[in-house]
């Protein structure tokens, strides 16, 4: 089943209607490395930034990855999967769809660089690639 999240709003992927719920679950810790997986199934490439500031090559957009937390648990009870939360930069604005299904909100960026997540904020630029 197709799905809408986060992910799928800052990766630009919501016209695309083979993205599964399966498809946006972490499975490691390891966020770039998820990012890299799930960019090269759907021709996607991207990079790691300093921050939010540094300069976007032409057809790159912004994306800011604020944190993931604990969607589920093997049986002795340690996190094997985790629900990410990704912020999409377009126009001098941040946003966010913030479950699946949910309605793309505005945010600012205070309230993900506040320091309310234990994670640091990790800031990419992203482009679509040819198939």
């Amino acid at each position: 089943m197709a799905i809408v999240n986060c992910m799928t709003h800052a990766l630009k992927l919501e016209t695309n209607f083979e993205v599964s719920s399966a498809d946006t679950h972490f499975f490691s810790g390891n966020t770039v490395r998820n990012i890299d997986d799930i960019s090269k199934k759907f021709h996607r490439s991207f990079r790691v930034l300093d921050g939010p500031s540094d300069i976007l090559q032409e057809g790159e957009w912004l994306i800011a990855f604020i944190g993931f937390f604990p969607s589920h648990y093997d049986y002795e009870g340690i996190a094997d999967e985790f629900d990410c939360h990704f912020m999409l930069f377009e126009d001098g604005v941040w946003t966010h769809r913030p479950g699946a299904n949910a309605d793309i909100e505005n945010v600012p960026e205070s309230e993900f660089t506040s320091g309310g997540s234990s994670y640091p904020v990790q800031y990419f630029a992203v482009r679509r690639v040819e198939e």
